[in-house]
């Protein structure tokens, strides 16, 4: 008797589990089917948002088509410079800008063919002071940058410098590819990165300054022996009267001492940043793509990333 109530008392624990186990199992199931239909949606959602921001992008690329067409000089106040207020595309929210990529000034100016460019490297030294950084780090990053492993100064670093660092690397010897390069240079800290990154770029080759676009630390650069005041001045005139050729630009300094070189400045541009960013509930989606629309009928893209 006692036998097959304690047999009962098994069979009857053994089908509890079996139950426990199959509503555990059917839970998880459950919740992994639920997790993945909401992986699946939050892709679907955000390639969703990639292709509005591509659309953007090819806006963009329109609008700067348009605007090489029908000026030669490129300023504040044309459309593809006008800051539009967030739009919408069905459940999504759209910002975007473009920027000139040529009002900065061009960190890949440094080197020219594989050597140092010494006005260049004037106009760097400057705006390392404007930002209240030392000079000398204008050779360490040409020391970078040029075809040799020769340190240019005393306060430069090649490759012996960088083979101290934990883990060790060895100098790249070439054009930056982007401005987090900076990162991996000697003396380049967060802090001078941060001053720096409003008034320089890198683009694929060297480039004028636009002076229509430039902010005033860049002018105070680009223009020996003009103070940041008069940059300033000089901007806010600009402002409200871009300039139209170098000559103007000459005819407008403040003092008749100031001289500049002409290969250094622009008054149209080339190169342009578009910027995008998409949101609908906690997606988000993001753009930023480098544009050149030299000799073309249309922009062409330098590259684009997701970000």
């Amino acid at each position: 008797m006692k036998s097959a109530r304690a047999n009962a008392g098994g069979a009857i624990i053994v089908a509890l589990l079996a139950v426990a186990l199959v509503t555990a199992s059917a839970t998880f199931l459950i919740r992994s089917q639920s997790m993945w239909v909401m992986q699946t949606q939050t892709a679907l959602s955000l390639s969703q948002g990639r292709q509005l921001l591509l659309a953007g992008l090819d806006w963009s690329m329109s609008i700067l088509a348009d605007d090489a067409h029908n000026s030669s000089i490129d300023h504040n106040h044309e459309l593809w410079a006008t800051r539009l207020p967030p739009s919408k595309a069905e459940d999504w929210e759209i910002v975007g800008s473009i920027e000139d990529a040529q009002s900065r000034f061009n960190l890949n100016n440094l080197v020219r063919n594989g050597k140092l460019s010494p006005p260049d490297m004037a106009v760097f030294s400057r705006l390392l002071l404007e930002v209240g950084a030392h000079p000398h780090l204008a050779q360490t990053l040409a020391d970078r940058m040029d075809d040799d492993s020769e340190i240019g100064t005393s306060g430069s670093a090649e490759d012996g410098e960088y083979l101290k660092q934990i883990p060790p690397y060895r100098v790249a010897n070439r054009p930056l590819t982007e401005l987090a390069n900076l990162a991996r240079v000697s003396g380049f800290d967060a802090e001078i990165i941060a001053r720096l990154s409003p008034l320089v770029t890198v683009l694929p080759r060297p480039t004028p300054v636009n002076i229509n676009t430039a902010p005033p630390k860049v002018l105070a650069a680009v223009i020996p022996g003009l103070t940041t005041g008069e940059a300033q001045a000089l901007a806010n005139s600009r402002d409200n009267a871009p300039f139209n050729t170098l000559a103007e630009l000459q005819a407008r300094l403040p003092r008749g001492d100031l001289r500049f070189d002409a290969r250094d400045l622009s008054v149209g541009s080339n190169f342009f940043m578009v910027t995008g960013f998409a949101k609908t509930g906690e997606t988000k989606a993001g753009l930023a793509a480098l544009v050149n629309r030299e000799g073309a009928s249309r922009p062409s893209i330098v590259w684009r990333r997701e970000l």
